[in-house]
């Protein structure tokens, strides 16, 4: 069984933050390392204090973040939100 994930993008904005970096307010000193930005989502959602999550595109690390309130310009980072609004998993 495979699976689709389709994001709706009704706010307008989307649900990732390409070459966004949140600077502020990491859980985790040592970033895990991930295999893409979508498990990235995945450890904040398993972690109860996460509320965000930063990612290096290169390193792979991933960073558990309370809040986004300080967000800068970073061609190396996605970051997002715990939860995605509108996203839908489908299975065929």
């Amino acid at each position: 069984m495979s699976f689709d994930v389709l994001i709706s993008t009704l706010t307008g904005v989307g649900c990732h933050e390409f070459d966004t970096d949140y600077t502020s307010n990491s859980l985790n000193s040592n970033p895990e390392l991930v295999t893409s930005h979508f498990e990235c989502q995945k450890k904040c959602k398993e972690h109860e204090e996460c509320k965000f999550w930063t990612m290096h595109k290169e390193t792979m690390k991933c960073w558990l973040k309370t809040d986004n309130q300080l967000k800068t310009y970073d061609i190396s980072r996605i970051s997002g939100p715990k939860e995605c609004a509108g996203m839908i998993i489908t299975s065929n």
